[in-house]
């Protein structure tokens, strides 16, 4: 730990990090079933004779975890590289960040 750095940072740091992971994951989540959602809504469109959607418990376990994991996949290909600093953590002074890189 840089000798600038305070536990306070590091808290905020990490409580940051926390949160932005607790939001993907739920964003995350809401997209994956409105996305299976839209997939089985679509197939049942094709089917207008099935008037019953029902399945049989956890049948749908396994296509969730491959589903999940196409998704994942995706968007792990195709996210865009930048990542900004949550905005509180940029405003701090470089010195109270305990960035021992010496001023441009």
């Amino acid at each position: 730990m840089p000798a600038h750095t305070t536990a306070a940072v590091v808290a905020d740091l990490i409580v940051a990090v926390i949160d932005e992971v607790d939001a993907r994951r739920a964003r995350f989540a809401e997209a994956a079933q409105a996305a299976r959602h839209a997939m089985w809504h679509a197939f049942a469109a094709r089917y207008p004779e099935v008037t019953t959607g029902d399945l049989a418990p956890g049948a749908d376990h396994a296509f969730v975890r491959e589903c999940d994991k196409v998704l994942a996949g995706w968007l792990d290909d195709n996210w865009p590289p930048a990542r900004t600093a949550p905005q509180h953590l940029a405003a701090t002074d470089v010195a109270d960040r305990g960035d021992d890189r010496p001023p441009r």
